[in-house]
């Protein structure tokens, strides 16, 4: 089984979030080829990780900010980012998630009067990386106000944009690969965050 993890609020409750959350666990579940347990983030545990017998865990993103959440929430989501053995996927706002488990900073994009990152943009890929075979600059999705500026101790850069210099960050050891944008939002006219995905999951040794 892998779990796909809803690191949204939900507050006010949105049927399209969602609607989105429901699509992308079908999508998981048919790259993965395994049933996909969708869940919220603050019922995710040590125990509830092993009780399943997680063979991925992939994090969503999110529409607010790292301060909107309750510490108190976030104590059982943390306790696995810092010490599962389970590989992970973090998507936008789960990256920053991560990264805030594992004591990185999170800020507010900046720049050029700009103060987000949207739509299906290009990212470069800097450093080679199983993850991104067949992908030299693919075309993601983006949807953030908030990056992540210094990586995690044990996390390498792997790809940026002009705006985000961290675009995704991966740690070899532990197998988590973190993605500022979206590839979960794959399109039929932008299908790399699919084959970014594929490629996860061979590297972890998952699919078909």
């Amino acid at each position: 089984m892998i779990i796909y993890v809803d690191m949204d609020r939900h507050d006010p409750p949105s049927e399209q979030i969602g609607a989105a959350r429901t699509r992308i666990t079908y999508r998981l579940e048919d790259l993965a080829q395994q049933t996909c347990l969708l869940i919220r983030y603050s019922r995710v545990s040590p125990e509830l990780i092993a009780n399943v017998n997680a063979s991925a865990i992939f994090l969503s993103g999110n529409r607010g900010s790292p301060a909107d959440y309750d510490p108190a929430e976030l104590i059982g989501f943390n306790k696995v980012v810092q010490s599962t053995e389970v590989p992970i996927f973090a998507f936008c706002g789960g990256m920053q998630a991560v990264a805030v488990a594992l004591d990185a900073p999170v800020e507010e994009l900046t720049g050029e009067g700009r103060m987000a990152e949207f739509g299906y943009w290009p990212v470069t890929v800097t450093s080679p990386h199983p993850v991104f075979d067949g992908l030299t600059e693919p075309v993601m999705r983006h949807a953030h106000r908030y990056h992540v500026p210094a990586v995690p101790a044990g996390f390498t850069v792997h790809a940026s944009t002009p705006m985000t210099p961290v675009q995704t960050m991966i740690n070899d050891e532990r197998r988590i690969v973190a993605t500022q944008f979206h590839p979960e939002y794959w399109t039929e006219e932008f299908p790399a965050g699919r084959r970014m995905i594929e490629n996860f999951l061979g590297w972890i040794s998952l699919g078909p």
